[in-house]
């Protein structure tokens, strides 16, 4: 099978996410392999179209670097704000505020909190299967609860659903994951401020099903999907199938009828 050539387009969106994104969330987004995107951020950098500055891997943290994160933690910065003074990912930043300062709820001084599975399933008026199944795909990072857990069996004598316990910190960065914005809708978050949060985040978030944009356009199915394939038409993979970004759609041109 031949390599598929990087588009543009998509040398661009790992350039814009570079700060906001893992290589993982990025691979994902793009719809190619792990190796794929770490061998093209570092053709990039040899060309010098993405700063070497930014280099932020695996770059382990030094007790400097947790001091920097708390004090920008309890200044109230977002966290792609403190992902970008840091040169690390969101990610990167969500994890080692949670794994190595024992919660966000010390570190902020109460101005984030923890919540259940249930809670946050209110919040995004969701159900709360759907959370279980994000935080399964690594968009929200929940700790089990293992004591709700263990009540839950005991009163009802069978095996009950896992219950996560996840801090308010990983659902700010979760806003920030494209990839999950089909799943879940500004209109239906019951909280205003976080409703307000997530409009400065996705201001026009707009995914189109393939088939949809295929149908729109008079395209095939099979022809939207080979142009997706051949690297034509920028697309995204999210639950099996094929989604467009509204910008991507309404800036397509069908490769026939591009001038040179």
């Amino acid at each position: 099978m031949s390599r598929r050539t990087w588009t543009s387009d998509e040398d661009a969106f790992v350039r814009r996410t570079l700060l906001t994104h893992s290589v993982n969330a990025q691979a994902r987004a793009l719809g190619r392999t792990k190796w794929s995107v770490i061998q093209r951020r570092d053709e990039l950098r040899r060309s010098d179209r993405l700063p070497v500055n930014q280099r932020h891997g695996n770059r382990p943290w030094t007790p400097e670097d947790d001091e920097r994160l708390v004090d920008k933690l309890e200044s109230g910065l977002s966290i792609a704000q403190i992902a970008g003074a840091l040169h690390r990912t969101a990610h990167a930043v969500r994890d080692r505020a949670i794994k190595v300062h024992g919660g966000i709820k010390r570190l902020r001084s109460g101005l984030l909190g923890v919540r259940t599975r249930n809670q946050v399933a209110h919040l995004f008026g969701v159900h709360p299967n759907s959370v279980e199944r994000w935080v399964q795909h690594g968009w929200l990072v929940g700790k089990r609860n293992r004591s709700v857990s263990a009540a839950a069996r005991t009163a009802t004598g069978r095996k009950s659903s896992t219950h996560y316990l996840i801090p308010d910190l990983t659902i700010e960065a979760f806003l920030h994951i494209r990839e999950a914005w089909p799943f879940w809708t500004i209109e239906n978050m019951t909280d205003p401020d976080w409703r307000a949060a997530a409009r400065d985040i996705r201001p026009d978030a707009d995914w189109i099903p393939l088939v949809d944009f295929a149908r729109e356009r008079h395209y095939s199915d099979s022809t939207a999907t080979g142009w997706v394939y051949r690297g034509e038409l920028p697309a995204t993979k999210i639950g099996g199938k094929w989604y467009i970004w509204h910008t991507d759609a309404a800036a397509f041109v069908p490769p026939l009828e591009r001038t040179v």
